[in-house]
């Protein structure tokens, strides 16, 4: 059995939702628009793993559940009778997506079979050692992704499958663009709580800092991966803005004053990035979250100026006490939020992640 055929013959939805997961892994690219599909594939990975969380919450995931019957039994299972019909039919359209791409790489390999010569030679795997000088920091954003998304499948087998290839720039687009529109579909159909959403998230942004550390590590020895770590940073740079002497948030009076926990003296103004850019920026400059932060929700970035004639601090710009305990853990100063319009923004560790994602995928 081959192709969707494959999706076709599985009923349950434990069965469907492995192996649509499993699809996305047997996906390859034509040699000749590799370079041109990088960030492309990298949406793919985020589309993937953002399906794979909605089934780790809905409770689809995980290696006791074997069969359809394990699932309906399972604890972990939140779906009714009629949202489970309504995901089998959601995953059985997205089956027709991949038959689409299918019969599109029928076309562009003009009637040959996947195990012709000439086509194993032109199509290849995302990322893998044949094929373009991949983009450092998406091949290690499409590992990691990949990892996640692996880690949550569940035990029900899976047949063989066919590989087949995207050609062309217009058709991935489409293909994620649909993807997406049916992921949305499924968020609809079972919107999981909040708190199982950011504990999903926290766990992918973990991950995902993870990446960028390695980036960071190696960028020291490799101008090519230095080089894709600062490209990440490059929005950050512009949304740059100068603010005022920080206030001292600890009194929450609109006052200079001595600042961070070592008492150090601020200087005239400092420098704030955009908060969605905090992870790449820490990873940069080697830190990593406190473990009594972990939780914290709100995030704010900070950049260290460089001035050498000059002491240089890095302050956190905060309106809530567990942003002022998030600074704490790095010994910064800390910025009020009360009469001078500062910016401060609420961001959930998963928005967090997904702007990780947009922010590689644009670069």
């Amino acid at each position: 059995m081959a192709g969707v055929e494959v999706i076709g013959a599985v009923s349950g939805l434990a069965g469907l939702f492995n192996t649509t997961i499993t699809w996305f892994d047997y996906i390859l690219v034509a040699k000749q628009a590799a370079p041109r599909l990088q960030s492309l594939l990298v949406k793919l990975d985020a589309a993937q793993l953002r399906l794979t969380r909605w089934g780790k919450a809905a409770g689809l995931t995980g290696l006791r559940i074997e069969d359809e019957e394990s699932l309906k039994s399972s604890e972990s299972f939140q779906l009714d009778e009629q949202q489970e019909q309504q995901a089998i039919r959601t995953f059985r359209t997205v089956a027709a997506l991949f038959e689409e791409c299918q019969k599109l790489c029928h076309r562009e390999r003009n009637g040959k079979g996947e195990d012709d010569p000439g086509v194993r030679e032109n199509e290849i795997s995302p990322f893998g050692t044949v094929g373009p000088n991949w983009n450092p920091m998406h091949r290690y954003l499409h590992g990691k992704m990949r990892d996640i998304a692996d880690g949550r499948r569940n035990k029900v087998s899976v047949a063989q499958r066919v590989k087949f290839a995207i050609y062309k720039k217009e058709h991935l687009e489409r293909f994620i663009k649909d993807i997406n529109d049916h992921i949305d579909e499924l968020y609809k159909i079972y919107e999981p709580p909040k708190e199982k959403e950011s504990e999903l998230g926290k766990g992918e942004l973990v991950e995902l800092l993870e990446v960028v550390k390695e980036l960071a590590i190696a960028s020291d020895r490799d101008p090519v991966v230095h080089s894709a770590v600062r490209n990440i940073l490059k929005q950050e740079a512009t949304q740059a803005v100068m603010m005022p002497c920080p206030y001292d948030v600890s009194s929450g009076l609109s006052r200079p004053a001595a600042c961070g926990t070592g008492g150090f003296e601020a200087p005239a103004c400092v420098q704030l990035s955009h908060i969605s850019q905090w992870p790449t920026t820490a990873a940069l400059h080697g830190l990593s979250l406190p473990v009594e932060c972990a939780d914290l929700d709100f995030l704010c970035s900070q950049r260290r100026e460089v001035a050498p004639s000059s002491k240089s601090w890095s302050y956190l710009i905060a309106g809530d006490i567990t942003a002022r305990r998030f600074a704490q853990g790095y010994g910064l100063a800390t910025q009020c939020d009360s009469k001078e319009g500062h910016m401060v923004t609420t961001l959930s560790k998963q928005k967090q992640a997904n702007d990780l994602i947009s922010a590689a995928a644009a670069n």
